[in-house]
């Protein structure tokens, strides 16, 4: 049914968005950790 392939795409949607901030919220405290590190090895 029409109906039941819309839930299944907007299903699909959530959960790319929902993997994208996952992704974003990673690669930010990745990048966080190395400034860390940088900066207590330049001292």
């Amino acid at each position: 049914s029409i109906s039941g392939l819309l839930i299944f795409v907007y299903n699909c949607e959530a959960l790319r968005s929902a993997v994208q901030a996952y992704r974003r919220e990673e690669e930010f405290q990745l990048s966080k950790a190395s400034k860390r590190r940088r900066e207590r090895f330049e001292q």
